[in-house]
């Protein structure tokens, strides 16, 4: 038997989870995978306050941690709860600029006509 708590052991096993749903992300856009179970903690919207905390920690010149990811997580509830809007950080807006690209190669291989994701991909990119 293992010397670990019910609680730790659910909390690894709901990190596993979350590292599951991460693993497209942070491979998509080459980020640092997370090292410990402590940053996979569920701090809401997750994703972005992933890419929020290694876009801090990148400037910093350091590794991500999880306080950065629950400072990031935290900073994201307080704007929402102040009803402002917020505007995507670069990364999140090469993330999905990157998913109008795939829909755009798509697009062209099956012939169709892809006027339509130029304007998005446009817009995404502030052109």
């Amino acid at each position: 038997m293992h010397k670990i708590s019910r609680q730790y052991a659910n909390k690894l096993i709901r990190a596993g989870e979350i590292r599951i749903e991460m693993e497209t992300i942070v491979s998509k856009l080459g980020l640092p995978e997370p090292a410990n179970e402590a940053q996979l903690r569920d701090p809401g919207d997750r994703k972005q306050a992933y890419i929020d905390a290694v876009e801090v920690s990148k400037v910093e010149e350091r590794t991500v941690t999880a306080r950065d990811i629950q400072t990031a997580a935290d900073k994201r509830r307080q704007t929402d709860q102040a009803g402002q809007k917020r505007s995507p950080s670069p990364t999140a807006r090469l993330l999905r600029a990157g998913a109008v690209l795939d829909e755009l190669e798509e697009a062209l291989a099956q012939g169709r006509d892809p006027a339509g994701l130029v304007k998005k991909l446009r817009k995404l990119l502030g052109g």
